[in-house]
Order: structure tokens, then C-alpha cells, then sequence
């Protein structure tokens, strides 16, 4: 588990829009919690969604329906597991590198070993051969470029 701790409302003004089924993965993975779900829920009920009702009613679930809930939402969503996982690297690296520059490299490693050292941030790890000539942060710098690309986000 990562120490590290991440505001998803924050996070929610840098990487705005979410499906269920990533949120699934990141309460498993316990980057989020039920309640960051939740507010989620909220957030979104306010715009021209599917399954209105079912958002509704995990808005105001307890912590216990959290998980039975948001299985109705995923039901019907994308479930290529790579991607999701790749959206949540980016997003814990990117919330770090925005809000506590400091200790990025340091969650970068607590990160590859959660996701059980995910080829996609290799190269980010010190200890790991990079044969490119970049430095770390030149590396992490295209990262971040890349990784805005991929997730659409403006430069």
C-alpha cells in the first residue's frame, strides 16, 4: 500500500473525470476511500449522466453498500485492467509532482513496488539502467508530457 496520502477531491481538479471502474481499482488498491467515492458521486450528479439513479443512490450509501453499488455502475464499463492501472500511476505520480515536488522520486518507488514494478515507470527509479542519457528529471518531465497526452489534459 502506498503511504503517501492523496486529497481525490484534489486530485479531481487535475485529472477531472473518472469512470467507476477505475475508482473500483483505486478503492482496492486503497488509494482512495468509500467517501472519496462517494463525493464523487455527488460531484458528478450534477451533470447529464447514465445511470442517474444507481449514482444517486451510491451518493448517499453507506460505507457497507459502497462496494455492491459501484459493481452495478462497472458492470457495463471497459475493464482492461493495463490502462486503468496506468491511469492511476500517472495520477498518483502527477498529484505528487503537482502538490509536493519534493517527494515525488520517493512515491515514484513506493508506486512501482505497489504495482508490482509496472514496466511504464522503470525508467523513473533510479536503481533501475536507463541507457537514454536523460537525467531523472528530464525523464519525469516526459512522463508527465506523455502522460498528459495519453489522459488528454491540458498542457
Amino acid at each position: 500500500m502506498i503511504k503517501y496520502v492523496i486529497n481525490f477531491e484534489q486530485l479531481c481538479t487535475i485529472i477531472p473525470e473518472w469512470k467507476w471502474v477505475e475508482l473500483k481499482i483505486g478503492l482496492e488498491k486503497s488509494i482512495i476511500s468509500s467517501q472519496d467515492v462517494k463525493v464523487y458521486a455527488i460531484q458528478v450528479l450534477s451533470e447529464s449522466i447514465d445511470k442517474y439513479d444507481i449514482v444517486l443512490e451510491l451518493s448517499i450509501a453507506n460505507e457497507d453498500e459502497v462496494w455492491t453499488i459501484l459493481d452495478k455502475l462497472c458492470f457495463s464499463e471497459e475493464q482492461e485492467e493495463e490502462k486503468i492501472l496506468n491511469k492511476w500511476i500517472f495520477a498518483i505520480i502527477y498529484y505528487v509532482y503537482t502538490y509536493d515536488r519534493d517527494r515525488v522520486f520517493e512515491i515514484i518507488e513506493e508506486t512501482y513496488v505497489e504495482f508490482n514494478y509496472f514496466k511504464q515507470i522503470e525508467n523513473l527509479i533510479p536503481y533501475m539502467p536507463c541507457e537514454d542519457g536523460r537525467t531523472m528529471e528530464e525523464r519525469l518531465e516526459k512522463f508527465i508530457r506523455d502522460g498528459k497526452n495519453v489522459f488528454k489534459m491540458s498542457l
